[in-house]
């Protein structure tokens, strides 16, 4: 392939933006230990997880130290060159495939090698350095391809419409719907998170949304995807799978189980059944599209079962005492115990609690939980008032 009669080039990162980064995140880095001085109880109580994070973040400092002081990106007329932690990667111009954009990310470099397909990730900023745009202005543009090749795919589509037109009238149709389908479901998924009236018919419409979303697949012909993210011709409606999943995992945090082990084994049965029914039929979205069924499918599933058997359920709980055996946080910073009962061998772990109640339990106080029996037989409980307390409800 031929190449512009370009001298050797070479690309860093921006230095003083790289820096500023790298000394951001090691002031990042630094709030576990200034948490640990600052809040003793926090580092009695959550020692591993203060040192776990302050780890995390400052090999991630280091990282993006090491990023600024050692890569770099060298532009030769027959190859290129790049530079990083853990070496140097030469790829001849010949060998290159093609690249796929940034968009929002690294630049991606397909090139073959003696055992197959290979893939260079460069950082999205070279993207908008005129010499490697220079460089790189010869190669394929992979996703434009794949675009114009799906494009053409759909078209040609019989069951879109009986002409080009037609279809293409169709396909604007259903393009048209994605932002509806994103405000409307993100009504939704804030009433059913924090509004107070008709709370069953907004639990209806976001059980409601995954199969009005697999129905539209159906209908739409091959022109609907909900598991296509990017790069598509055609209609986008992933928002109809994406807000019911996110409001019904955020609805589980607030249900505290006592059959977990039950409760996974059914999530995980239904999260295998609707996978399977979003990857079937959504077939258009490729093999690759499975993993993000798989997703989707373990939010939904585990989110429907938890919601479901606490909502539905009609049944009057039993009242039981427990006995505080640990507490979490202060009573004006998420406070929290940890109950020791009859319900479970094992502990139920920081429970949320009101201001008054975490101050009026102390360790070996006594508390009452309402056990409900769940509407699929999965008991999950709540911290109540005492027959007879004068505490106000958590």
């Amino acid at each position: 392939m031929a190449r512009p009669n370009i001298r050797p080039i070479e690309i860093r990162p921006p230095r003083v933006a790289s820096l500023i980064g790298a000394i951001a995140m090691f002031a990042v880095a630094a709030l576990p230990a200034a948490l640990w001085f600052a809040d003793p109880e926090l580092a009695r109580e959550r020692p591993w997880f203060l040192v776990g994070v302050g780890a995390f973040l400052t090999m991630f400092a280091l990282g993006g130290l090491v990023y600024a002081l050692l890569n770099r990106l060298r532009l030769y007329p027959d190859r290129l060159e790049y530079r990083q932690f853990a070496g140097t990667v030469v790829v001849r111009a010949a060998d290159i495939v093609g690249y796929r954009p940034p968009g929002d990310g690294d630049l991606m470099v397909e090139y073959r090698t003696s055992d197959g397909h290979g893939r260079l990730t460069l950082p999205g900023h070279l993207s908008k350095n005129p010499d490697f745009v220079a460089w790189v202005a010869p190669l394929k543009n992979l996703d434009l391809e794949d675009y114009q090749r799906e494009e053409a795919r759909l078209e040609a589509n019989d069951q879109l419409g009986v002409s080009i037109e037609a279809r293409q009238e169709r396909l604007l149709f259903l393009k048209r719907l994605q932002v509806p389908a994103w405000v409307v479901s993100a009504i939704i998924g804030i009433w059913f998170l924090f509004g107070h009236y008709g709370r069953d018919v907004a639990l209806a419409l976001v059980v409601a949304m995954p199969l009005v979303g697999v129905l539209t697949v159906v209908a739409g012909r091959g022109g609907v995807s909900l598991l296509r993210q990017s790069n598509w011709p055609g209609a986008d409606l992933g928002a109809l799978i994406v807000v019911p999943m996110f409001v019904l995992v955020v609805a589980t945090f607030g249900v505290r189980m006592i059959d977990t082990t039950n409760a996974v084994a059914l999530g995980l049965a239904v999260a295998l059944v609707l996978t399977g029914l979003l990857w079937l039929t959504d077939r258009g979205a490729g093999k690759a599209a499975w993993p993000m069924a798989l997703f989707y499918g373990c939010g939904l599933g585990w989110g429907l079962i938890v919601v479901l058997n606490e909502r539905l359920d009609l049944a009057a709980p039993q009242v039981m005492e427990a006995r505080v055996v640990a507490r979490s946080g202060a009573a004006d910073d998420d406070p929290a115990l940890t109950l020791a009962s009859a319900v479970r061998q094992t502990p139920l772990e920081d429970m949320s609690v009101s201001a008054e109640r975490f101050e009026a339990s102390p360790i070996g106080a006594t508390v009452c939980l309402a056990v409900h029996p769940g509407r699929f037989g999965l008991r999950y409980a709540f911290i109540t008032d005492c027959p007879g307390a004068a505490l106000p409800k958590t």
